[in-house]
């Protein structure tokens, strides 16, 4: 498991920097990570889903 460094806030209200942490083919495995980065502090974290074509 790669280890995440702590995130230094700036306050840029008009700028939003998008992280991607990856991509999952398994909703469960996407879960299961999203748990392990709320775990680090980064309860904000969340799951976006794109339908593929």
């Amino acid at each position: 498991m790669m280890l995440i460094n702590p995130i230094t806030p700036i306050d840029n209200r008009d700028t939003l920097y998008r992280v991607v942490c990856g991509s999952y083919n398994n909703r469960l495995n996407a879960e299961k990570r999203i748990e392990e980065l709320k775990e680090k502090g980064f309860n904000d974290a969340f799951i976006v889903i794109y339908k593929k074509e």
